[in-house]
């Protein structure tokens, strides 16, 4: 294959066509979150990075790509809790409901009583 002039065209083809492939799997992680979480309003971004460094010793150019995929953090939505002091003064800790996220003081459903086979 003939020698190229290194472009945008033939970015893909550094490191025998590594490029490419590390390129096309920032894209494809960023459009899979997309398409499980992209209604949130957030931003992806697909940050494509081209390194050159000339030799000490001669003339040679080293050229390297990076390729990073920065997504949204994962979040919960707030859950409420309250201060609750510890027994023989362990200090404090937070109290919360966790089947009722914005009441941590929610009584628990009474147990489910199971009948037949299928919980009622």
């Amino acid at each position: 294959m003939a020698k190229l002039n290194l472009s945008i065209e033939n970015l893909g083809e550094v490191d025998g066509g590594r490029a490419g492939g590390i390129i096309d799997a920032a894209i494809k992680a960023a459009v899979a979150d997309l398409d499980d979480r992209g209604k949130d309003g957030l931003p992806r971004k697909v940050t494509i990075t081209l390194t050159m460094k000339q030799s000490d010793e001669s003339n040679l150019i080293f050229t390297s790509v990076k390729a990073k995929a920065t997504l949204p953090e994962y979040a919960t939505s707030s859950t409420v809790a309250e201060f609750k002091q510890l027994p023989h003064g362990e200090g404090l800790a937070l109290a919360f409901q966790p089947l009722s996220p914005l009441d941590p003081d929610q009584e628990p459903l009474p147990k489910m009583q199971e009948r037949r086979g299928s919980t009622i």
